[in-house]
């Protein structure tokens, strides 16, 4: 499905996108051990402030910026 975006607050933290045709959103809070699934959307980029607090872009025709304060 091919991984879009990983960004990894910490050692145990982090958060990746991935999927063309399942799109997903996933946290792991152990290293990469087990993942979570956050979100059936994919983002083109991402980029988390703190464990809590993100912004990703969506790749459209018009580009979509989003923010999330509960991830």
């Amino acid at each position: 499905e091919g991984l879009y975006s990983i960004d990894f607050l910490s050692e145990n933290v982090g958060y990746a996108s991935c999927g063309y045709n399942n799109p997903s959103l996933f946290k792991t809070s152990n290293g990469g051990d087990s993942w979570q699934k956050m979100s059936s959307t994919s983002l083109s980029r991402m980029q988390f402030v703190s464990e809590n607090v993100g912004f990703g872009v969506k790749s459209s025709r018009y580009g979509e910026l989003y923010k999330t304060t509960d991830a």
